[in-house]
């Protein structure tokens, strides 16, 4: 009884907290940051050019008859592309390739089949022995050959070729782009992994065709589209807007940070560490649509944590919905850019409702106060009057932030494929995505090698393996989706001390970064499809603030720990940088860097 009247007695109202201002030496460690990221993340990005003419024939059974001067050949190369509406085409055989001495009698060689990988250099074995001739014959008038070269046996140059005979004048541009044909094309070339649908689906909707995959909301895709408006369908363009979002994520994150911890040292390591986690950079260098989903989530978080900070007993109640409605707006973009972003609805939800509780709880002692005790104190009166009165214009105005004007952002974001001027038909088309959308969702995927369950993710079990190569030579080059080991398992480590923290003090910085982290990460128990550890990426942004919580208390006395952590980071990136980012090393260094079997980085059997 006498500890409940202390407690009584020691209450004092929750006081909003003030935004923290940057200072010189906020703006030079984050521009360092941006800096060295922006570097690393442009370099080697894509080519900005790749074959851009292209054959196709007008009608089923035209053909292209090339001259090779030279013989025995045991590769082709060939690029597609599209020239028309890709999606539109009826045939699952796109070309035939044949071989002929007398241009008499025809010998297959190939038969191109439907394939993903439009925009993408394609390697064929084949085995062409002393046939001068070579016959493409295109059978379907919606895809076009942009390339085509063939490759000497035993030899790392191609044979010359011309064209001998065409049934219409653009037969020469399956050879007129040499400069374009590499022996040995990686990413940089091409499409990769699941650009084969982001950045195909993007290109589509810039022209205006039918779109190849329907699987996601649009607004990622629009976004990757920005790129290509501006430098071309190519992989630079693709990529672009994604390397510009990756760098866009730390200012954020820093200002998130410096929100939460204040000290330049701890937004600076706890900055450092995402941006130069493995996934990060990996993420931002292809063009997919997790990248937007993640900076969004970010920006929902950051400003629910304004919210957070603020009460509507000591600010102005038009500023604390400020926060909320910025919260709720991103809600609506980062929901039109890929579905998972409403996972962290369930986190903001929890948070927003906790300071309705704690207003509420201060509005029960200030009725006390004055009712009972009566008190004249100018803060009871102000709570005991004002928090009915401000408690529902908060409401309204949430139903009208996260519900209202993300349905109309979301409703909106599919002008960019459907004609909205006539809101009848504009409305159902909406509907039959996102039935088609959610049926997807719902159902099952085949076995995947890299999938990977949702309790596996922290602990890195099995990362994702988005491309890999061997060279002529027998070198190696992959990109491999994986958090940084440093980073991802002592962020573990942080969010369980961080859970302590909590457990021990209540402070309600902790309870936070754990809401969040929980929020993005837990419902994934639900998800029946496929699952990889690409879909841990949202998490990341909490792991980040839990690394900045145990830094911050414990840089004073171990600052050298937290300088040999950012160097270590530091070393393990640049270690694992060549099958981060697609450059050529050796098998044995890339086999040399898989901890465990599971992490399967040079797909090939040892020779």
């Amino acid at each position: 009884m006498r500890k409940k009247k202390e407690q009584i007695k020691d209450f004092q109202y929750e006081k909003s907290k003030r935004k923290e201002r940057f200072t010189r030496k906020d703006w030079f460690c984050l521009g360092i940051i941006i800096v060295l990221f922006s570097i690393v993340a442009f370099y080697n990005l894509g080519s900005t050019h790749i074959p851009n003419s292209g054959w196709k024939p007008e009608e089923k059974g035209e053909s292209v008859i090339l001259e090779i001067e030279d013989h025995p050949i045991d590769k082709i190369y060939y690029f597609l592309g599209t020239e028309n509406n890709p999606n539109a085409r009826s045939e699952e055989d796109v070309f035939l390739i044949e071989a002929s001495d007398d241009l008499e009698n025809w010998e297959e060689v190939t038969t191109i089949q439907e394939h993903l990988f439009l925009f993408s250099w394609i390697k064929e074995d084949v085995d062409i022995q002393d046939k001068r001739y070579i016959r493409v014959t295109g059978l379907d008038p919606y895809i076009s050959m942009n390339e085509i070269a063939f490759k000497l046996k035993g030899e790392k140059e191609f044979s010359k070729v011309e064209v001998l005979e065409s049934d219409h004048s653009t037969g020469e541009n399956l050879i007129d782009e040499p400069e374009e044909v590499l022996l040995e094309p990686t990413q940089a070339n091409g499409i990769f992994f699941d650009e084969i649908y982001h950045a195909r689906t993007a290109y589509e909707m810039g022209n205006g065709y039918e779109l190849y995959e329907v699987t996601h909301p649009v607004l990622g895709k629009e976004i990757i589209s920005i790129g290509i408006a501006i430098f071309g369908m190519n992989p630079f363009g693709w990529r672009f807007m994604g390397v510009i979002f990756g760098i866009l994520m730390i200012p954020i994150l820093y200002n998130f940070i410096k929100q939460m911890f204040k000290k330049t040292s701890v937004c600076f390591v706890g900055t450092f560490l995402f941006t130069f986690d493995f996934m990060h950079f990996v993420m931002s260098r292809i063009a997919t649509i997790d990248t937007y989903a993640v900076i969004f989530t970010m920006l929902i978080y950051y400003f629910m944590y304004r919210y957070y900070q603020t009460s509507f007993y000591d600010t102005d109640l038009k500023k604390t919905l400020r926060p909320l409605f910025f919260c709720g707006m991103f809600v609506g973009i980062g929901f039109a850019s890929k579905w998972n972003v409403a996972y962290g609805f369930i986190g903001i939800a929890i948070l927003f409702f906790m300071n309705m509780y704690k207003r509420y709880k201060e509005y029960l002692h200030a009725k006390k106060k004055v009712e009972v005790e009566h008190s004249t104190d100018e803060m009871d009166q102000k709570v005991y009057q004002s928090f009915r009165e401000d408690f529902v214009k908060t409401i309204y105005a949430c139903v009208l932030f996260f519900v209202i004007i993300p349905c109309i952002i979301y409703y909106l974001s599919f002008i960019f494929i459907f004609d909205i001027t006539n809101i009848g038909t504009y409305t159902k088309q909406v509907i039959d995505y996102n039935v088609n959308m959610f049926q997807f969702h719902t159902g099952s995927l085949l076995y995947h090698p890299h999938q990977s369950p949702f309790y596996e993710w922290p602990f890195l079990v099995r990362p994702m393996l988005f491309r890999a190569d061997l060279s002529l030579s027998g070198d190696f080059y992959g990109i491999l989706c994986i958090s940084s080991p440093l980073f991802c398992w002592g962020g573990t480590i942080t969010m369980i001390m961080t859970l302590a923290y909590y457990i021990k003090t209540k402070d309600k910085k902790a309870l936070f970064i754990l809401i969040g982290y929980f929020s993005v990460w837990l419902p994934w128990i639900f998800v029946k499809r496929s699952t990889f550890i690409y879909h841990y990426y949202p998490a990341l942004i909490f792991v980040a603030l839990s690394w900045a919580y145990v830094i911050n208390k414990i840089i004073d006395k171990k600052k050298w720990f937290v300088i040999g952590i950012v160097l270590l980071h530091i070393i393990l990136f640049c270690i694992y940088y060549p099958v981060l980012s697609g450059s050529w090393t050796s098998e044995e260094y890339a086999r040399r860097l898989e901890l465990f079997p599971s992490w399967m980085i040079d797909p090939y059997p040892e020779k």
